[in-house]
């Protein structure tokens, strides 16, 4: 195919060529910094502050679901059922995780609720159902207040990332979403196993774990219906104003301390239009190839990770290794510490890696401005946000996965439990930045829906994960411990391997995908002349 055709014939189209100049003057081509006023007026520390008490409310869905891997025992003694019916609530929680961020983002996309109001009171109704389960005596009623549990707190993880991307411009908005994914996944799923077990070890019973999950969510609460402003940009713009409903507004903007740091100046041109909502738009966004490849790379490669904790809480229990719950609860350690480093050190690459192929990128434009075929949407000319922030994912998921099919061989073979803690960290340590990577990709290239679009890549790894953590003891009693990694780990080296290829071809995609709007905008157009005529 002869791209320098394709272009000529794409430049005599007038339609083509108004909607560049339109998509250039509105700015889409332009970086976060060169729009003419300030991205955010939150002052930088404030911005810290509210990703870290976002980070917090996260921390609350991730660190519910693994909980369970402390205190498996226990729960199995108290409620009087198998293994397989305890592994099925952490199942039912994660199938509900991926589910629920989807169905509400569609309410924050609507504007029914704010970012803000969907955050504290999700909080308030997972405080109350760890009340409740500390109060339950029948399975069924847990498999209720569990399944409510993550339907209440589950949302704020994908409104998390899309705030972020209200605040943080795309320079600096890797290391701000790789400090929030850090303390989402890291912190919660990996150190939940831990908390609990320690808990469970001290009172002497499964309850501590929810009685402490119940304190932190109320203060959580609290402190996010007084502290966490709105940051809707189609409501405040860039933090320059109060949001519009009273019911928006956190008691925190009437202090003269942030009245002076936000609301000194006005710049009416940062607020962002509102654009149509369809509860169709999460399906609208995995229809593009490279979303679905991603989502796959994603969410197996999470999963792998999860896999690797519920084999470690089974395996360590066996005759062989005979470990206790607070002994089990401690080799958590040995993920939690190396993934929490890999999410933030992969929001460091990403702020690196974008600042080095713009400004490579600009220097192209410059250099090549001149040409005959130039054109600022042509995939040869724009910028490969795909590539920039995903460059590191793949290299990083292959040594991810070498090292987790070993650890399963090593648990398969009960190896030195040394060696088995040496390779899960080595595993850990290359496994979960690719998270906060294409969090960020997936809200950039979909800005105008950024809560569904984190919505759908929640949905994406968790429905993974609800599905092979739902079948692993299926599968290791059909096949073993090392079968069951090398399996997974050869499905997610294929995705990794695909995501390569979208990542190269994604603005090609783009690219078309645009040709072809505007093409059945044109035709459109002439049948409507017709008609009048």
């Amino acid at each position: 195919m002869d791209t320098t055709e394709d272009n000529e014939s794409n430049h005599s189209l007038p339609t083509a060529q108004k909607y560049i100049t339109r998509a250039t003057e509105n700015g889409d081509f332009k970086d976060d910094d060169e729009q003419g006023y300030p991205y955010s007026t939150v002052p930088k520390a404030q911005i810290y502050f509210i990703i870290s008490l976002l980070g917090s409310v996260g921390l609350l869905s991730t660190i519910a679901g693994p909980s369970l891997f402390g205190c498996l025992n226990q729960m199995e003694k108290a409620f009087g059922v198998s293994s397989q019916k305890i592994d099925l609530l952490i199942t039912v929680y994660s199938a509900v995780q991926g589910a629920s961020p989807t169905i509400v983002s569609i309410f924050i996309d609507f504007g029914f609720i704010s970012k803000r109001n969907a955050t504290w009171l999700g909080a308030l109704v997972y405080a109350w159902m760890c009340f409740g389960i500390t109060q339950c005596k029948e399975y069924k009623g847990l498999f209720a207040l569990r399944f409510f549990q993550a339907f209440a707190i589950s949302p704020v993880i994908s409104i998390n990332n899309s705030v972020c991307a209200d605040l943080a411009p795309k320079k600096e908005r890797g290391l701000i979403t790789g400090i929030v994914g850090g303390v989402q996944v890291s912190l919660g799923s990996a150190f939940a196993p831990v908390i609990s077990a320690a808990l469970t070890e001290r009172f002497g019973s499964y309850k501590a774990m929810f009685y402490y999950l119940f304190i932190l969510a109320s203060c959580s609460t609290v402190l996010s219906f007084i502290c966490l402003p709105s940051t809707d940009r189609s409501d405040v713009g860039n933090g320059y104003r109060k949001p519009k409903k009273l019911i928006n507004r956190a008691p925190l903007i009437y202090t003269k301390f942030w009245a002076k740091r936000c609301y000194q100046k006005e710049y009416p041109q940062s607020i962002v239009p509102k654009k149509k909502a369809t509860p169709l738009l999460p399906f609208l966004i995995i229809k593009k190839l490279e979303v679905i490849v991603l989502l796959l790379a994603s969410g197996l490669q999470f999963t792998q990770w999860t896999v690797a904790m519920t084999a470690m809480a089974h395996v360590l229990a066996n005759s062989h290794y005979n470990k206790g719950t607070l002994e089990i609860g401690k080799c958590f350690l040995a993920m939690g510490l190396p993934t929490l480093v890999s999410i933030i050190s992969s929001g460091k690459l990403m702020n690196y890696c974008y600042k080095k192929h713009k400004k490579q990128h600009d220097k192209f434009l410059e250099e090549n401005c001149g040409n005959a075929d130039y054109d600022i949407e042509h995939p040869k000319y724009k910028f490969n946000l795909y590539r920039t922030r995903l460059y590191y994912a793949t290299p990083a998921q292959i040594i991810s996965t070498f090292c987790f099919i070993v650890y399963g061989w090593l648990l398969q073979y009960n190896k030195p439990l040394w060696l088995v803690l040496l390779f899960v960290a080595f595993a850990s340590l290359f496994s979960n930045g690719i998270l906060p990577m294409s969090t960020v990709i997936i809200i950039e290239t979909n800005p105008e829906s950024g809560s569904s679009a984190a919505a759908l890549l929640n949905l994406g790894r968790c429905e993974l994960c609800a599905i092979f953590v739902g079948v692993y003891t299926y599968m290791v009693n059909a096949w073993s411990v090392g079968w069951c990694f090398t399996f997974l780990g050869i499905l997610t080296i294929m995705a990794s391997l695909a995501l390569q290829y979208a990542m190269r071809r994604q603005p090609y995609w783009d690219y078309e995908r645009k040709q072809k709007k505007i093409a059945k905008e044109l035709e459109n157009s002439k049948d409507k002349q017709e008609v009048d005529v």
